[in-house]
């Protein structure tokens, strides 16, 4: 299986931002060492924002469209797409390069990233991200990079939140998103039983972004109507190859670190990194047991 590890070295489409660096550090760092030891193929690209920086929503806006066309024409030569990105805006960009119809999503962050214009506080376009590929605003500005389907609240699900504004805690509280918070490095509910349901919804999930606060984990899941329950999916019998994502439907996205306390940046860059194996180590087996 091939790998195109993908980066964005942007914060909102700003290349002056000290975490548009982590691209960078995380290639140097070993990145592509995860998956090439796990039988993996790897080639390395990069998305350019392609025009002057004037504000956070245009260089955003132009830093998405790119990356859109380059998740696309991954999927397209088979290859399983990763992006190591320096903000969590690219998560429209990500979805967008493909059929993201019956996707399911895990995201892991300290914040829930599901403000809206009418409820944030401080405005800033990233604390929106979750509720931007949900369909809950900015409709017309992901249409603009491309499919702009909105991902099933109940096919998503988010782990490790520890800071939310009042409003975007009424939001989650009004939606069928399933929400476990952290605290003091626990968890605050029943982790595996979530994923085990969510398991059902979609094929399988991987990861797709990841930092030290941010894990996002996305699977196309089946295209079999009869396997149908409300509004997701359940898990066909054998996995096959989808269609849509002749990658078998496997997407990754990856953030880099913030400017956070040295030790928790490298705790979770080894449980990140562990987890990514195990996940590649899934995904190759998978993909042999497809081809007997």
């Amino acid at each position: 299986m091939q790998v195109s590890l993908i980066q964005v070295p942007y914060m909102v489409g700003d290349d002056r931002h000290s975490d548009s660096d982590g691209p960078q550090h995380l290639l140097q760092n070993g990145a592509a060492n995860i998956f090439t030891s796990n039988g993996f193929t790897v080639s390395v690209d990069q998305v350019e924002r392609g025009t002057a920086y004037r504000d956070s929503a245009t260089a955003s806006l132009a830093v998405n469209k790119n990356l859109k066309k380059t998740v696309h024409r991954a999927v397209v030569a088979e290859q399983i797409p990763i992006v190591l990105a320096g903000s969590c805006d690219v998560s429209a960009g990500i979805l967008a390069g493909f059929d993201h119809s019956r996707c399911g999503v895990v995201w892991l962050d300290a914040h829930g990233d599901f403000n809206t214009p009418e409820s944030t506080i401080s405005g800033f376009f990233a604390g929106m991200s979750l509720a931007v590929i949900t369909g809950h605003c900015y409709r017309s500005y992901w249409a603009q990079i491309g499919d702009n389907t909105p991902v099933l609240e109940s096919a998503t699900v988010i782990f490790g939140v520890r800071d939310l504004d009042p409003a975007e805690q009424q939001r989650f509280q009004q939606s069928q998103i399933r929400m476990v918070k952290w605290r003091d490095g626990n968890p605050q509910g029943d982790v595996q039983t979530i994923l085990d349901d969510l398991t059902k919804r979609v094929d399988d999930f991987y990861p797709s972004q990841i930092d030290s606060g941010h894990l996002v984990l996305g699977r196309v899941a089946s295209d079999e109507p009869e396997n149908r329950v409300g509004s997701a999916r359940t898990q066909p019998a054998k996995l096959r190859k989808q269609q849509a994502c002749p990658s078998g439907g496997k997407l990754m996205q990856t953030r880099s670190p913030e400017l956070r306390p040295k030790r928790e940046n490298e705790t979770n860059r080894r449980k990140s990194s562990m987890f990514v194996q195990a996940r590649c180590r899934s995904a190759q087996a998978q993909s042999t047991a497809g081809r007997e």
